[in-house]
Formats: C-alpha cells, sequence, structure tokens
C-alpha cells in the first residue's frame, strides 16, 4: 500500500462520514446529503480496493457513532460500498466522458437498488407504501425514495466528475 492510497483513503472516508452529519430534511424521506458527492468521487480517484476500505470505514464509523445499523438509512449507507467498489472497477476500463457518466448513473442506481429494499423493510410507517397491486407499489416506493433525489444526485454528479478530473491532475504530477 502507498502512502498516498491510504492517507487519500483515510481523508475520503472521513470526509463521507462528516458529510452524513450534515442533513437537509425533506419531511418523511430520507434527508439529502452530500454522501452521494463523496460515494462517487471515492469511486472515481481510488482503486477498486481504497475505494471498498474507504466506504467500508465511513460505514463502520456510521455504526459506532450514529447507531444507522437499525435505521432504515443503513441500506443505502451499505449501497455506498457496492457503489463506490463497482465504479472504481468499472471506470478503469474506458477513459471516454460518455462512459464515465454511464458508470456513475450505475453507480447511483446501485445505492437505490441496496437502500430502498432495506428502507421499505425498516420503514416506521409501512402504510405509506400500500398499494393495490405489486407495480402500484413499486411507483409508489420509486416515486418516495427515489424521485425526490434524482436531480440533486445528478448535480452531484457532476460536481464529483469535475472535482475528480481535478484530483487526478495533482495526484499525478
Amino acid at each position: 500500500m502507498k502512502t498516498k492510497h491510504i492517507t487519500l483513503s483515510a481523508l475520503l472516508a472521513v470526509l463521507l462520514f462528516i458529510s452524513s452529519y450534515f442533513r437537509i430534511p425533506l419531511g418523511f424521506i430520507p434527508p439529502i446529503t452530500l454522501q452521494t458527492f463523496f460515494v462517487i468521487l471515492i469511486g472515481l480517484v481510488l482503486k477498486p480496493k481504497y475505494a471498498f476500505i474507504s466506504t467500508s470505514a465511513s460505514l463502520i464509523f456510521q455504526i459506532l457513532f450514529q447507531g444507522i445499523l437499525s435505521s432504515p438509512q443503513f441500506g443505502f449507507a451499505a449501497g455506498f460500498i457496492v457503489a463506490s467498489t463497482t465504479l472504481a472497477i468499472l471506470v478503469n476500463l474506458s477513459k471516454k466522458s460518455w462512459y464515465t457518466y454511464l458508470c456513475v448513473m450505475i453507480a447511483s442506481l446501485l445505492i437505490y437498488a441496496v437502500g430502498i429494499p432495506y428502507f421499505v423493510l425498516l420503514a416506521s410507517n409501512p402504510q405509506i407504501f400500500a398499494a393495490n397491486s405489486a407495480i402500484e407499489m413499486l411507483v409508489k416506493i420509486l416515486h418516495i425514495l427515489m424521485l425526490p433525489y434524482l436531480i440533486g444526485d445528478a448535480i452531484k454528479a457532476i460536481l464529483a466528475i469535475i472535482v475528480a478530473k481535478r484530483m487526478h491532475i495533482l495526484l499525478h504530477h
């Protein structure tokens, strides 16, 4: 392990953890944070092993200091590990800009794919997801737990890509 990789992994883990404290509450859905910005940044600038370590360390901090394990938000935090590691693997397959954006979109969807089922299972008011059919319930769940965040996630993803490009320039010179 290079000192530079360890230091950057630790710094990004701490920034991801700290970003969980700055929440913008939206009512009955999970609050907006800068966590997805840091997850995407971690996946873009770190190698897969370090992305896994960095997001795992942040999750451990959240479990120890925020008691997130029994919270509906735990699924999203666990999804950060999957997303950042997958992104770190995929983004190295091509350096084309469109491919980077595609990889970031996939990583963002992975956060939802892990987080939403866990959130629904542990929701304090599961009646908000009640519906007449499975399709109607899925639409309602996505409308509540995903749709409100898409624009903010897109903005944070674009900013993370810009910051990652700048960091690559600084780290490789």
